[in-house]
């Protein structure tokens, strides 16, 4: 089984929360990280980490929104040629992310905590 873990706002005070979920699914599952280069730095050996550079979250209302919007258009690119059996979102911002959930194929798959902002 295949997982894709996701953060679509990479807050500082979520890296040690993400990295634990992330290890405890490494335990049993597949997993796969889509972050910022260097955001994670402990994570097991066999959790697939793709870093990008353009996952940056910019300042102001309007510009944070939108970026956020971009990293879930990257995100479901990725996830289309991954083709995970789950997607899990561990934070993002409700309202880009009641259109940004459409970007997903199979949104049945689609597994998300109540992290929001």
């Amino acid at each position: 089984m295949k997982i894709l873990y996701l953060d679509f706002l990479y807050p500082k005070g979520h890296i040690c929360q993400n990295a634990s979920y992330i290890s405890c699914f490494a335990k049993f599952v597949n997993v796969y990280v889509i972050c910022p280069k260097r955001h994670y730095n402990n994570l097991p050996k066999e959790v697939k980490v793709i870093e990008k550079d353009s996952l940056k979250i910019k300042d102001g209302r309007l510009f944070s929104r939108l970026s956020t919007l971009k990293i879930m258009l990257i995100s479901a690119i990725i996830a289309r040629k991954l083709k995970p059996d789950y997607v899990f979102i561990s934070s993002y911002e409700t309202i880009m992310f009641s259109i940004g959930r459409l970007f997903f194929r199979r949104r049945e798959r689609l597994s998300y905590y109540i992290t929001s902002i």
